[in-house]
């Protein structure tokens, strides 16, 4: 079965119950052709006869698959109508394995029209997938506009699911698309969602525990958005496209990596319309300050850079604040042996402190001591942390944040909200009316029994 393992969530058992389906088909829906077979007055209620139903379909479909070899004719085109496949839909309930954001309200019953298909990690052991497991471009967008405008702005509730959540489900959005291979102009802007995303939550999340927000973690991912942006604008280039937001991401690319000596080769690279951009010129600027150890300048690059480009200099505060603690000391103190004593309003001002309280804090972690509002300088004291100081978020940057968190990853005004009714393979009275319904309903009474070990 499809991803049973893959959908069990960190912190979560399964039950040791098994519990076997019976599938009881409406007489009305057999074969003419098999008479033979007893009839059955019940009809398919509840989810977990649903998904069996379903998955004994499935399985017809892969032996399909397998005999026309359809899996190797070229890329798979997606053909799932809904955010999240129905089947998935009805699994997740019987496991539990609902989102609050998914569920109806009240109960732990999924909401069919909130659900998103969750993020799986490929492994050799999963099942071929089949295309109505897979959401085109067109239910692609309309699932990134479903959690722009309805998730997005959530997070001040409960940043631990909601993070989660967030960024499982745009990660699935990147699978999709990469299993599908796509890139046009509006596959590049669903990756780029997810890459504003991530880097907003560099900056907004930098002080929830670790169990909550790992910021390597999010690093990686905004690494791994950039390269696949990368790649899709050389593709498009080449025959002819250009994208109006590259100059944008190629800069986030560039902030990411100011530590690295290659930046500038390859900014070389670029094209020269996006190498000559506001944002790629920016971006060298904060380069160039950082590694001359112009903290000063560094620090003013902060207060005039956009949002999500503050979010990114964010994570290079403590780095620019060290180096400019030995720079201040060394300048300062014409011994090892002596003290001075520096102003620690101008420290506040120069390196973007939050407040006087938050400095203080920075010194004693260097091994400096304040009194009377003056650091006490001191080379010998100096010393470099075994860790480093973890920045808080910066009132500074939260300053900058002008509008909706779904408008900033959009990148623009948000898009109308989307109005969907999902697929739905039953009727009312519970008659199973999808796809290839005879041939289901008849190989489910040649397999009454169908087993669902470990579902529950």
């Amino acid at each position: 079965m499809q991803g049973r393992q893959g959908l069990l969530h960190p912190g979560m058992t399964r039950s040791p119950r098994r519990t076997t389906l019976t599938a009881f088909i409406p007489a009305d829906h057999l074969l003419s052709s098999a008479p033979q077979i007893p009839q059955r007055s019940s009809l398919i209620s509840s989810s977990e006869e649903k998904y069996g139903l379903l998955e004994q379909r499935d399985r017809l479909l892969r032996e399909d698959q397998k005999r026309t070899k359809l899996d190797k004719a070229g890329i798979l085109t997606g053909t799932c109508p809904d955010m999240c496949p129905e089947k998935e839909r009805y699994l997740r309930e019987i496991q539990g394995q609902l989102s609050p954001f998914e569920m109806l309200p009240g109960t732990d019953k999924v909401d069919h029209t909130a659900a998103i298909k969750e993020y799986i990690r490929s492994s050799a052991g999963l099942e071929e997938v089949l295309p109505h497991e897979l959401r085109p471009l067109a239910v692609l967008s309309m699932t990134m506009d479903y959690i722009i405008t309805h998730i997005m702005d959530q997070g001040k509730r409960n940043y631990q699911d909601w993070y989660s959540f967030v960024w499982n489900r745009t990660h699935g959005i990147r699978k999709d698309i990469i299993y599908q291979h796509l890139h046009d102009p509006q596959t590049v802007s669903l990756m780029e969602k997810c890459a504003r995303f991530h880097i907003h939550c560099a900056h907004q999340l930098c002080e929830e525990p670790i169990s909550t927000f790992d910021a390597l973690i999010n690093k990686d991912q905004i690494t791994k958005c950039l390269l696949t942006l990368k790649e899709m604008y050389l593709d498009l280039a080449s025959e002819g496209t250009s994208c109006r937001r590259e100059a944008e991401f190629q800069a986030y690319a560039i902030l990411l990596s100011l530590h690295q000596e290659e930046v500038l080769r390859q900014v070389q690279q670029l094209q020269p319309n996006i190498r000559n951009s506001a944002e790629v010129k920016f971006a060298i600027r904060a380069f160039t300050a950082l590694n001359s150890n112009n903290y000063v300048r560094f620090f003013k690059l902060v207060q005039t850079a956009s949002y999500l480009n503050a979010c990114l200099l964010h994570c290079y505060f403590s780095q620019a604040r060290g180096k400019a603690l030995r720079a201040v000391t060394a300048t300062h103190t014409v011994s090892a042996q002596k003290t001075t004593g520096f102003p620690l309003n101008l420290i506040v001002r120069w390196l973007l402190f939050n407040d006087s309280r938050e400095a203080v804090s920075f010194m004693y972690h260097y091994g400096l001591h304040v009194s009377e509002g003056y650091v006490e300088l001191n080379r010998r004291a100096l010393r470099e942390p075994k860790q480093p100081f973890k920045p808080k978020r910066s009132r500074f940057i939260l300053g900058k944040l002008k509008t909706s968190v779904g408008e900033v990853v959009n990148g623009e005004p948000l898009p109308l909200v989307p109005k969907h009714i999902p697929e739905n393979s039953f009727s009312p009275r519970g008659k199973y009316i999808g796809d290839r319904a005879e041939m289901v309903i008849a190989s489910c009474w040649n397999n009454i029994q169908v087993d669902m070990a470990g579902l529950c």
